[in-house]
């Protein structure tokens, strides 16, 4: 596939498509876009925003503190699942079987279901120090780049989905921030930096890093999706 990365400008967000000019990312079955904010008081936190075309749109929006569904035609919200394990949601994607999973940097990973809104925590503490982003693997494993682990460096932990169990994929090497998280038809993992200004692959077996690209256009990469 095509890689596609949101980056960040000198002011404000942009989304661009790397080496192909500023146009907006295409997915075949989704649009996927991550945006900042500023509550007050507060540090700003990414918001993650997935409209689906089966069943329209989760987000994290406002202040809500949980997910909501957004009817793609129309814009009209409902609530998904609020409170309880989401108190400080940042990320989310989508199981084979169509069950949400959500990073929450209080709680870890969570799964809701998207038609009760049931929420139920599958992993928590562990390495987790600042869980930032998910993804989720074709065998079902559950990704989740860390921006703090490992001594700060951060790095990708994989979840068990059924058992929660955490397992480390890759830290160190070219890490100095990573955020977004993506994995390619063949497995492939692939890392926004922000910081380090470059788009990392990561091999999913060994975790042995590569660049794919880096600073040019990327200023600050957080965000990234396969096309």
């Amino acid at each position: 596939g095509v890689l596609d990365a949101f980056v960040r400008g000198d002011a404000s967000g942009v989304i661009a498509r790397e080496g192909c000019g500023n146009v907006p990312l295409m997915v075949a079955r989704a649009i996927i876009a991550l945006s900042h904010d500023e509550p007050p008081r507060r540090f700003p936190k990414k918001r993650a925003l997935s409209f689906d075309s089966r069943t329209g749109a989760r987000d994290r929006s406002g202040f809500d503190q949980g997910l909501l569904r957004i009817d793609a035609a129309t814009g009209n919200r409902t609530t998904v699942s609020t409170g309880g394990s989401l108190t400080d949601p940042i990320a989310l994607a989508l199981e084979s079987d169509g069950n949400i999973v959500v990073v929450d940097q209080a709680s870890g990973v969570v799964r809701v279901d998207p038609s009760s809104g049931a929420q139920s925590v599958v992993s928590s503490g562990g390495l987790f120090v600042r869980p930032v982003s998910v993804a989720v693997e074709a065998g079902g494993g559950i990704l989740v780049g860390d921006r703090d682990a490992f001594g700060g460096g951060g790095g990708v932990i994989r979840i068990d989905p059924a058992t929660g169990a955490q397992a480390v994929v890759s830290s160190g090497g070219l890490f100095v921030n990573p955020a977004g998280i993506a994995v390619d038809g063949n497995g492939f993992i692939l890392v926004a930096d922000p910081t380090a200004r470059k788009l990392i692959g990561v091999d999913p077996v060994s975790g042995a890093q590569s660049a794919i690209s880096s600073a040019g256009i990327l200023y600050a990469p957080f965000g990234v999706a396969i096309e």
